[in-house]
């Protein structure tokens, strides 16, 4: 007989959560959207707006790595063990996990590869689908005041050729967050830039590779 699942465990959940997503129903409601087809699954107001200011004042102070390629235009810092461990706690909290895995469908461990990022104007990330080697991605907007205008959405979609016909556009507003199961099929990039405001996020992988990061040590993984 499958159990049921542990939705209560939502009380549990750290303070950094905003109170919303501490209530038991907004999981399960969530699960069924995803039960229903709805692939990439949007958590607004996913943390407390003093959380995420928080963690954006220190992302912003991370060291960036320019990093420039056919797929993106970006600057990146991969996280140790011993940064941003707000954040790095909150992904590795057994009511997270148990609840994420619930929603998703599949179980996350406790390795974790967790990029923070930085783009300008004109920066991107073209098309890609993560891939089975993760269990779960989820992605932390840190933009204070961020707009459509703005460009920067993570677009979601079918693959057709070079291009994407995008279903779906999440934009990282501070303290939002974004999720799906990433597979062979999950398609989607982040569209440029277009004004003067910096662009910040993190975006975590859940993975049971050897060399994922957890708690204690670093990891060398590299999206």
């Amino acid at each position: 007989m499958r159990s049921e699942p542990r939705w209560g465990l939502a009380a549990e959940l750290p303070p950094l959560i905003a109170a919303g997503w501490r209530e038991p129903e907004r999981w399960r409601r969530l699960a069924e959207d995803h039960a229903g087809g709805q692939r990439y699954l949007v958590l607004p107001g996913f943390l407390t707006t003093a959380s995420a200011e928080e963690l954006r004042t220190a992302a912003a102070r991370l060291p960036m790595v320019r990093l420039t390629t056919e797929l993106l235009d970006a600057d990146r810092h991969l996280l140790g063990a011993d940064e941003l461990a707000p954040w790095l706690d909150l992904l590795q909290h057994e009511a997270v996990r148990t609840l994420v895995s619930a929603v998703l469908g599949r179980t996350m461990p406790r390795g974790l590869v967790v990029n923070a990022w930085r783009l300008s104007r004109g920066d991107f990330m073209g098309i890609h689908p993560d891939g089975r080697l993760y269990q779960g991605t989820i992605s932390l907007g840190l933009s204070e005041g961020w707009t459509a205008a703005d460009g920067g959405a993570i677009a979601f979609g079918d693959r057709q050729g070079d291009e994407l016909l995008v279903r779906q556009r999440w934009f990282p507003h501070l303290g939002d967050a974004c999720m799906f199961a990433p597979d062979i099929d999950t398609w989607h990039a982040v569209e440029p830039v277009r004004s003067d405001a910096r662009r910040y996020s993190l975006t975590g992988w859940w993975t049971a590779l050897e060399d994922g990061l957890t708690r204690g040590r670093r990891s060398p993984v590299q999206e």
